[in-house]
């Protein structure tokens, strides 16, 4: 089961930034973390238990299994489908818990543009610009947009604000440390013939950020990051292509080349008067996914295989010292092979059962102790039934693995972490029931889906004593269960207008 936010919802939502789309979603989440990055979360998901695609192509940087989404352009999306329990097979590793599948703006029969502009509190502003070009079989989309902002708005009372975040040297009504400033540019072309299509698109954001210390931290006794981007740059090359091999056979081809680079500043204290450390990362990614489609009455199937390779260099400097480090580089290849088909039993029951194998090794691991590659088997099956044309239950059941990514096993994040060589990877069994009603005669439309999931070697993290310092570490839990519901009512009361209410609850324990 999928939750589609299509082209006419996101017009009403008019989402400024990627993330603002999920507002109001029912199990999804957008949280930011102590790297002031925006990263999501389905259903109590970890930040790297759930994955995000753009146009098939993962957008998550592969050193550290995430990206922050509040950078991404809202007004380049065209619709979102968004799968909450264990992801197809097709998407491969990593995605455990649910799966956030974009369609980026496709070109369109007439010449179209767009523009936008918003201006609030503290000199924050936005302006945009899309344009759709059709050239016959080859259609063109261009895009612009800036983001700026001096620093983030606080909302309530003083003493509210001193409560919550009491070690913040607040300014008025303003965040200590949260400036920003972003520029990205997107392109798509695509070309449609009798043989399929082609579709090629280029997203690029050069953006440097500050972020919020965890203010609610006593730096005397804790060590919250006093942390600054200088440089944050991400440029991803995605191309589709569809082919008609027969009547009935097809074969959907994905490649993705991603690069990333950042720069982070430490510093010594909330004043942000001194740089202490810096570090410096490069990544470069290249990926590709293949899926194989055969269509018959008696069954349908998928053969899906996808291999990623990403290496990560890095440069860490004592900036009061002036000592620079050495060039580290770490490398991590991911990849997955699997079937799937389908089976209608009767007109109104269907099976769906799918199996991959996974992988992941680690060739280059800097300084590092090497480790030994880790592969696990994942699965799925679903039955659906639909007795009559109102009614529609879904079930699922399946088992999804997470590796550690190179940051998870290598990265000392400017000397806060303690490694661990005997991390083991997540692994999840997520089980849902979905039940639709939607009556022909009557405008409403209700759905009820309880769930549940296991997470075997949950990874975690922990502060201990090393050498007389405080420094975190990655450790793996014995496990993980959760589970909850969701329910949503949807009411067309009249052409237009609609009312829609959603309810969700869910329930965490670690063990």
């Amino acid at each position: 089961t999928a939750t589609v936010i299509n082209t006419q919802a996101l017009g009403i939502k008019r989402p400024a930034a990627f993330t603002n789309i999920f507002n109001a979603l029912p199990g999804v989440g957008i949280r930011t973390n102590s790297r002031g990055e925006a990263v999501l979360r389905i259903r109590g998901s970890e930040e790297r238990q759930s994955q995000v695609f753009f146009d098939g192509a993962p957008i998550s940087v592969p050193w550290d299994g995430r990206t922050d989404l509040s950078l991404l352009p809202g007004s380049l999306i065209q619709q979102v489908s968004i799968t909450k329990s264990a992801a197809p097979i097709e998407f491969g590793t990593n995605a455990i818990l649910g799966i956030v599948d974009v369609s980026t703006r496709r070109p369109v029969e007439e010449l179209a543009f767009e523009g936008k502009a918003e201006y609030g509190n503290h000199n924050s502003y936005l302006i945009e610009g899309l344009a759709a070009i059709p050239l016959g079989q080859t259609k063109l989309v261009v895009a612009a947009n800036r983001r700026h902002r001096d620093a983030e708005a606080l909302a309530g009372s003083e003493n509210e604000i001193a409560e919550i975040i009491p070690f913040d040297p607040l300014t008025e009504d303003r965040r200590t440390n949260t400036a920003l400033e972003s520029n990205s540019f997107f392109s798509s072309v695509e070309h449609e013939q009798d043989w399929g299509r082609v579709q090629a698109s280029v997203m690029h954001i050069d953006a440097n950020k500050e972020i919020a210390a965890a203010a609610h931290l006593d730096p005397s006794t804790e060590n919250p990051r006093f942390w600054r981007y200088p440089n944050w740059k991400l440029t991803q090359l995605t191309v589709n292509t569809d082919l008609a091999l027969s009547d009935n056979t097809s074969l959907h081809a994905t490649g993705w080349r991603q690069w990333f680079t950042q720069t982070i500043d430490a510093y010594q204290s909330i004043k942000y008067q001194s740089v202490e450390e810096r570090q410096q990362d490069d990544d470069d990614t290249v990926g590709g996914r293949l899926t194989l489609n055969r269509e018959s009455d008696a069954f349908s199937a998928r053969l899906v295989g996808s291999f990623q390779s990403s290496r990560h260099r890095q440069i860490d400097s004592d900036v009061i010292a002036q000592i620079t480090g050495a060039p580290e580089t770490f490398k991590q290849n991911l990849s997955s092979i699997g079937a799937e088909i389908d089976v209608p039993f009767s007109p109104t029951t269907k099976m769906s059962i799918a199996a991959s194998y996974d992988r992941a090794s680690t060739p280059l691991t800097g300084d590092r102790p090497t480790q030994e590659a880790l592969s696990r088997l994942a699965g799925n099956i679903g039955l659906q039934w639909q007795p009559d044309d109102e009614w529609t239950v879904i079930a699922s059941l399946g088992q999804r693995t997470r590796f550690p990514t190179l940051r998870e096993l290598y990265g000392t994040s400017l000397g806060q972490f303690l490694l661990n060589p005997n991390l083991k990877p997540e692994t999840v069994l997520a089980a849902d029931i979905f039940i639709g009603w939607k009556p022909e005669e009557t405008p409403v439309e209700l759905s009820f889906t309880p769930w549940f999931t296991h997470i075997s070697h949950t990874l975690s993290r922990r502060t201990i004593r090393h050498d007389g310092n405080r420094l975190r570490q990655r450790f793996n839990l014995r496990g993980s269960t959760g589970y909850g519901f969701e329910a949503t009512a949807k009411w067309d009361m009249q052409e237009t207008l609609e009312l829609e209410s959603s309810l969700f609850w869910q329930h965490q324990k670690a063990e």
